[in-house]
């Protein structure tokens, strides 16, 4: 019979067509929610794009424009990088826009990846394909967004990322090897003379004593000291909005281009003032006019960063610390804003004195989101924070009671390998399967070193079974590496040559992808790896 074979269900057309259609919505739906513009040309970038509602101006060109383009031009990725409004998105913006046809660019939002591939749509024209990160510090915080750039760079996107100095850059160096991503190519956007600044304010018919300027560009424009002015004016109430905001903002509770639904806002305000009913028609009117907000979508704020750093004040000093646990026990059954709460808190974690206080908070938030949640109905996001939970772990175990955390990291990551099957999400399962190492690993430091070294072995081992994972160069890499190290410890309590022949064979395919990625800082550790290695076999012929 025409259509079938024996044993099989007849193959339906109409069925098939619509299952097609079916993922191309759903990766469509993706797309809108995730990027904001999608494979446009330099020449059809618009300021909006980039910069949204910022005071716009006549650009000047600055000797980092020509260092940029040549560094596009010869295909590599960037980080742009400076103080707060020193100009790092405008330079970015106008260099792409002066390279017109050339490259096309996608801007994805730093908005959590549910499932699947980051859904990059390919783009088969012949310009460069650029990736555009604005606020790298917002997207580190991303679950899996180790997983967004593999994406990337399987697909062989450039990127081009932009990151304030100080604190911000400190955490993505915490959270991604900047090496790896962006090689030397990191350029510093310099600060300006105080009279180069008072002749741009002449020349935008910018009153002087409205600015406070600060050495970046862009504090000429902002206005910080007139915007203050408006602020200090504001009643009360209108005040403690902009708080809130603050808080919120502080704990990383808003959506993508810093929007901060009302409804969050009234669930901090009804916890403040029980018996009242927050009038959202009197508290705009003074807002928008001070134009220190603008509702750009239906019942969401935005608001500028630099006016919630720089301008808006706590009635009372609080830390970011109080502010996460005040704003966990305001959340405390909205699993959402506890899976913020906790990825703010974890990254606090990797730069701020009390480490341990911090990671503390990240892993009470995603335990508490996980009591909220119900594995069957919201299984991708149950493993998202079982993962986003297990890296807590460890990171709570490098400060104290090591053991116990390291054993609940274990725990948190088998619990996601349930939703992370081979079969459904192989990416994923890899991913998982070298956490789930790095702590068997570190385990091994603690108890039962040889029991540990062999489930840490067999981690790598099943990580790297999984085929597509040599799709993703550097994550194979690393696993390679990762499993030569515990190779070469289980050498010094058994078999000694079988276990460093092992070592030197993980070792040398993780060599030759390093070199071939031209990461020389990578491939110089495995050298002296092997170099040890190669030393001990022939001490032992």
């Amino acid at each position: 019979m025409s259509g079938t074979t024996n044993g099989s269900v007849p193959f339906s057309p109409v069925k098939f067509l619509y299952g097609l259609y079916d993922k191309y919505s759903e990766r469509i739906k993706k797309q809108k929610k995730l990027l904001r513009r999608k494979w446009i040309s330099g020449a059809r970038l618009e300021s909006k794009d980039m910069l949204g509602n910022r005071p716009s101006y006549k650009y000047r060109p600055r000797d980092e424009d020509e260092i940029l383009r040549n560094m596009l031009l010869e295909e590599k990725s960037i980080l742009v990088r400076g103080n707060a409004l020193a100009g790092k998105t405008r330079t970015t913006f106008e260099v792409l826009k002066s390279m017109g046809s050339l490259v096309d660019v996608i801007i994805p939002l730093p908005e959590d990846i549910d499932s699947g591939d980051y859904p990059f749509a390919d783009n088969y024209g012949m310009n460069t394909e650029i990736v555009i990160l604005d606020d790298l510090d917002r997207f580190v915080e991303m679950s899996n967004f180790a997983k967004m750039i593999e994406v990337i760079k399987a697909k062989h996107f450039l990127i081009i990322a932009t990151c304030q100095s100080g604190e911000k850059f400190e955490l993505v160096n915490k959270k991604i090897d900047i090496c790896t991503v962006f090689g030397k190519n990191i350029v510093d956007i310099g600060l300006i003379s105080k009279g180069e600044a008072q002749r741009t304010a002449e020349r935008e018919d910018i009153k002087w004593e409205d600015t406070e300027f600060d050495g970046a560009i862009g504090s000429v424009f902002m206005r910080l000291h007139e915007m203050r002015r408006r602020y200090d004016a504001l009643m009360e109430r209108e005040k403690e909005i902009l708080q809130i905001i603050k808080k919120l903002h502080m704990c990383g509770i808003y959506e993508g281009d810093h929007l901060f639904p009302y409804a969050l806002i009234e669930t901090v305000y009804i916890k403040d003032h029980p018996d009242t009913e927050l009038d959202w028609v009197r508290v705009l009117g003074p807002l928008t006019s001070s134009e220190l907000i603008l509702v750009s979508e239906e019942k969401k704020i935005h608001v500028e960063e630099v006016y919630l750093e720089k301008i808006v004040q706590l009635n009372e000093p609080a830390s970011k610390l109080s502010v996460l646990n005040e704003m966990f026990d305001t959340f405390s059954h909205n699993s959402a804003v506890l899976i913020g709460i906790g990825n703010k808190a974890s990254s606090y974690s990797l730069v701020r004195v009390q480490k341990a206080e911090y990671a503390k908070v990240a892993v009470k938030a995603y335990e508490e989101a996980l009591q909220l949640m119900i594995a069957d109905e919201s299984p991708i996001q149950y493993a998202m924070v079982q993962h986003s939970l297990g890296i807590a772990y460890r990171d709570l175990a490098s400060m104290e009671d090591r053991e116990h955390y390291l054993e609940k990291a274990i725990s948190a990551h088998e619990e996601a390998l349930k939703v992370y099957t081979f079969e459904e999400f192989p990416m994923d399962h890899a991913i998982t399967w070298d956490n789930i190492g790095l702590a068997y690993s570190d385990l091994a430091s603690v108890k039962e070193r040889k029991n540990n070294l062999k489930k840490a072995v067999e981690a790598y081992e099943a990580e790297i079974k999984v085929e597509i994972l040599k799709e993703f160069p550097m994550q194979y890499a690393m696993a390679q590496k990762n499993l030569g190290m515990a190779y070469t410890c289980m050498a010094d309590m058994e078999d000694m040559d079988v276990n460093l022949e092992k070592a030197a064979r993980s070792y040398g395919e993780a060599l030759e992808i390093f070199e071939n990625l031209k990461l020389s800082h990578h491939a110089e550790k495995v050298k002296n790896e092997l170099a040890i290695i190669f030393r001990e076999l022939r001490q032992e012929d």
